[in-house]
């Protein structure tokens, strides 16, 4: 991950910066699906929690596409 962080914000993180970060990313994760199995129920609420996710994960790929274009 430092590529990526010397690529987005020009230097790497601190070590607790990351540990936050991680935990932060990691609580919200939780948090999203828990939305969505309160919503949808337990079984369509983790199906939309995945999609979630792969729309997520398309938008950062693509981010960091434009990025280094």
């Amino acid at each position: 991950m430092t590529r990526h962080q010397k690529d987005w914000l020009g230097r790497t993180l601190p070590a607790q910066a990351k540990r936050w970060l991680r935990g932060g990313g990691g609580v919200l994760l939780v948090v999203a699906l828990a939305i969505n199995m309160a919503c949808l129920g337990a079984a369509y609420g983790a199906i939309a929690w995945l999609g979630h996710l792969t729309i997520g994960a398309v938008v950062a790929v693509a981010g960091f596409k434009w990025k280094t274009v």
